[in-house]
């Protein structure tokens, strides 16, 4: 029953983990979420294969 609960708190910290991570870069904008926003010069339209 221990291992459960451990378990079932993990997974829940985790889920919110991830939803504040989520929330906090769309409040950044859109190349805070990009993949390649480590290196990239701002131009995503060469992400987007130029489109």
């Amino acid at each position: 029953m221990n291992w459960s609960i451990l378990l079932g708190v993990a997974v829940i910290a985790y889920a919110a983990w991830i939803l504040v991570r989520h929330i906090r870069r769309s409040a950044k904008g859109d190349c805070a979420a990009c993949p390649y926003c480590s290196g990239c010069g701002g131009d995503c339209k060469k992400h987007e294969g130029g489109k």
